[in-house]
Protein backbone atom coordinates (compact mmCIF):
# COMPACT_ATOMS: atom_id res chain seq x y z
CA UNK A 1 0.00 0.00 0.00
CA UNK A 2 3.05 2.39 0.64
CA UNK A 3 4.59 1.98 -2.69
CA UNK A 4 1.08 2.48 -4.50
CA UNK A 5 0.12 5.64 -2.03
CA UNK A 6 3.41 6.98 -3.01
CA UNK A 7 2.78 6.40 -6.41
CA UNK A 8 0.00 8.97 -6.94
CA UNK A 9 1.70 11.64 -4.60
CA UNK A 10 -0.60 10.78 -1.27
CA UNK A 11 1.10 10.20 2.30
CA UNK A 12 0.23 7.81 4.52
CA UNK A 13 -1.03 9.35 7.74
CA UNK A 14 -3.25 6.72 9.05
CA UNK A 15 -4.32 3.07 8.50
CA UNK A 16 -7.57 1.57 9.25
CA UNK A 17 -7.71 -2.31 8.96
CA UNK A 18 -11.06 -4.17 7.49
CA UNK A 19 -11.32 -8.04 7.53
CA UNK A 20 -13.88 -9.72 5.99
CA UNK A 21 -13.62 -11.80 9.12
CA UNK A 22 -14.44 -8.94 11.57
CA UNK A 23 -13.79 -6.06 12.80
CA UNK A 24 -16.11 -3.82 10.43
CA UNK A 25 -18.37 -1.79 12.23
CA UNK A 26 -15.25 -0.21 14.09
CA UNK A 27 -13.36 0.30 11.03
CA UNK A 28 -16.18 2.22 9.11
CA UNK A 29 -16.93 4.23 11.78
CA UNK A 30 -13.72 5.46 11.98
CA UNK A 31 -13.06 6.04 8.21
CA UNK A 32 -16.12 8.38 8.11
CA UNK A 33 -15.28 10.12 11.02
CA UNK A 34 -12.20 11.43 9.11
CA UNK A 35 -14.00 11.64 5.87
CA UNK A 36 -17.00 13.82 7.91
CA UNK A 37 -13.37 15.95 9.54
CA UNK A 38 -12.49 16.50 5.30
CA UNK A 39 -9.92 14.01 5.43
CA UNK A 40 -9.68 12.30 1.93
CA UNK A 41 -9.50 8.39 2.13
CA UNK A 42 -8.18 5.66 0.12
CA UNK A 43 -9.60 1.98 0.26
CA UNK A 44 -6.98 -0.59 -0.98
CA UNK A 45 -7.68 -4.04 -1.17
CA UNK A 46 -5.81 -7.15 -1.59
CA UNK A 47 -8.95 -8.91 -3.50
CA UNK A 48 -8.64 -7.53 -6.63
CA UNK A 49 -11.02 -4.23 -7.49
CA UNK A 50 -12.03 -2.63 -4.42
CA UNK A 51 -15.91 -3.33 -3.17
CA UNK A 52 -16.19 -6.14 -5.27
CA UNK A 53 -17.07 -9.03 -3.09
CA UNK A 54 -14.77 -7.11 -0.33
CA UNK A 55 -15.38 -5.96 3.03
CA UNK A 56 -15.16 -2.54 1.64
CA UNK A 57 -18.31 -2.70 -0.18
CA UNK A 58 -19.93 -2.10 3.18
CA UNK A 59 -17.68 0.62 3.84
CA UNK A 60 -18.11 2.66 0.25
CA UNK A 61 -22.27 1.96 1.15
CA UNK A 62 -21.77 3.98 4.32
CA UNK A 63 -19.44 6.76 2.90
CA UNK A 64 -21.80 7.41 -0.14
CA UNK A 65 -24.74 7.73 2.10
CA UNK A 66 -23.26 9.82 3.90
CA UNK A 67 -22.70 12.07 1.21
CA UNK A 68 -18.95 11.59 0.25
CA UNK A 69 -17.84 11.94 -2.86
CA UNK A 70 -16.42 8.34 -3.66
CA UNK A 71 -13.51 7.54 -6.99
CA UNK A 72 -13.24 4.17 -7.68
CA UNK A 73 -10.01 3.35 -8.90
CA UNK A 74 -10.24 0.47 -11.39
CA UNK A 75 -7.17 -2.46 -10.41
CA UNK A 76 -7.01 -6.28 -11.82
CA UNK A 77 -9.68 -8.02 -11.18
CA UNK A 78 -9.42 -11.59 -10.89
CA UNK A 79 -12.79 -13.03 -11.30
CA UNK A 80 -12.79 -10.89 -14.47
CA UNK A 81 -9.27 -12.51 -16.02
CA UNK A 82 -10.66 -15.87 -14.54
CA UNK A 83 -13.58 -15.43 -17.22
CA UNK A 84 -11.51 -14.40 -20.29
CA UNK A 85 -9.51 -16.55 -19.66
CA UNK A 86 -11.46 -19.44 -19.49
CA UNK A 87 -13.14 -19.60 -22.86
CA UNK A 88 -16.65 -19.25 -21.95
CA UNK A 89 -18.97 -16.82 -23.30
CA UNK A 90 -18.31 -13.11 -21.86
CA UNK A 91 -21.12 -11.10 -23.27
CA UNK A 92 -22.75 -12.15 -20.06
CA UNK A 93 -21.98 -13.61 -16.43
CA UNK A 94 -22.66 -14.34 -13.33
CA UNK A 95 -20.35 -13.41 -10.18
CA UNK A 96 -21.74 -14.80 -7.34
CA UNK A 97 -19.18 -13.51 -4.58
CA UNK A 98 -18.13 -15.84 -1.61
CA UNK A 99 -20.19 -18.79 -0.49
CA UNK A 100 -21.28 -19.55 2.95
CA UNK A 101 -18.94 -21.31 5.41
CA UNK A 102 -21.24 -23.83 6.92
CA UNK A 103 -21.54 -26.83 4.36
CA UNK A 104 -25.45 -26.93 4.40
CA UNK A 105 -25.91 -23.26 3.14
CA UNK A 106 -23.17 -23.55 0.47
CA UNK A 107 -25.23 -26.88 -0.94
CA UNK A 108 -28.45 -24.52 -0.79
CA UNK A 109 -26.54 -21.63 -2.42
CA UNK A 110 -24.86 -23.82 -5.29
CA UNK A 111 -28.40 -25.45 -5.70
CA UNK A 112 -29.96 -21.95 -6.35
CA UNK A 113 -27.36 -20.68 -8.71
CA UNK A 114 -27.48 -24.02 -10.77
CA UNK A 115 -28.54 -22.48 -14.09
CA UNK A 116 -26.60 -19.57 -13.72
CA UNK A 117 -25.09 -18.25 -16.73
CA UNK A 118 -21.30 -18.84 -16.46
CA UNK A 119 -20.93 -18.45 -13.53
CA UNK A 120 -17.77 -17.08 -10.57
CA UNK A 121 -17.47 -17.70 -7.12
CA UNK A 122 -14.97 -16.61 -4.92
CA UNK A 123 -13.06 -18.66 -2.00
CA UNK A 124 -13.61 -16.88 1.34
CA UNK A 125 -10.32 -16.55 2.83
CA UNK A 126 -10.94 -17.46 7.04
CA UNK A 127 -13.44 -19.87 6.50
Amino acid sequence: MRESARGVGWQRRACVRQTVCGGQTSARAQVLQRLRAGAAVALVSDAGMPAVSDPGAGLVAAAAAAGARVVPVPGPCAALAALVASGLPTAAFHFAGFLPPKAHARRARLAALAGAPPLGLARRPCA
